[in-house]
């Protein structure tokens, strides 16, 4: 498992060494940690084994291990990057801040559009993504022409029908970004069994 890291480093090292968590875990310096966040996904490169799929987990939805497991054990056929899909966005605790997916309506595994600004959607990205090696040459693209984010090299993939979605089904997640969405956590998480 690789964990990248900038803001704050030397707390989320520190975390990491008092924690057993039975996992042999990485850590990646990302001292651009305030460009977007594919620039950091993109430092994790040299510790994936080339040609190898990687999953990818953003630092703010909590979910349990069934939801990893499911989207790690997708298949992608001639997919870049598969993405973990809520297809229930009316049990989204802050639906406007959600990333909204718009799907093929004849392949609902095929994404053409994301979006937080998506007028049109079927899903909400839960944040949570298993993607080819491949999917780190859109990232160095993309932060070649100035950007650099997980959403322009999705974007990228959208193009060329490439960018999968894996249904979640009922697994529980949330998007924390506030005290409120901490609260509501504390009350409605249930762990996987």
């Amino acid at each position: 498992m690789c964990y990248r890291h900038g803001y704050e480093k030397g707390k989320i090292l520190a975390y990491l060494a008092e924690i057993d968590l039975n996992l042999d875990i990485d850590t990646v310096n990302n001292p651009d940690w305030k460009l977007p966040i594919g620039r950091s996904v993109l430092q994790s490169k040299a510790l994936n084994p080339a040609g190898e799929d990687f999953p990818v987990s953003m630092s703010d939805p909590l979910y349990g291990h069934r939801l990893l497991k499911r989207i790690a054990s997708s298949g992608m056929l001639n997919l870049v990057a598969n993405v973990g899909l809520d297809f229930q966005p009316n049990r989204i605790f802050d639906l406007e801040d959600g990333i909204k997916i718009s799907v093929d309506p004849d392949h609902s595994s095929i994404i053409t559009g994301m979006s937080k600004d998506l007028q049109d959607y079927q899903a909400i990205d839960c944040g949570l993504f298993k993607c080819r090696y491949e999917f780190f040459d859109l990232l160095a693209e993309t932060a070649d022409a100035g950007e650099g984010s997980v959403a322009s090299a999705c974007n990228l993939a959208i193009s060329d029908r490439k960018l999968g979605g894996v249904d979640i089904g009922d697994y529980y997640w949330i998007d924390i970004d506030t005290p409120e969405a901490v609260r509501y956590a504390q009350g409605s998480y249930v762990p996987d069994p």
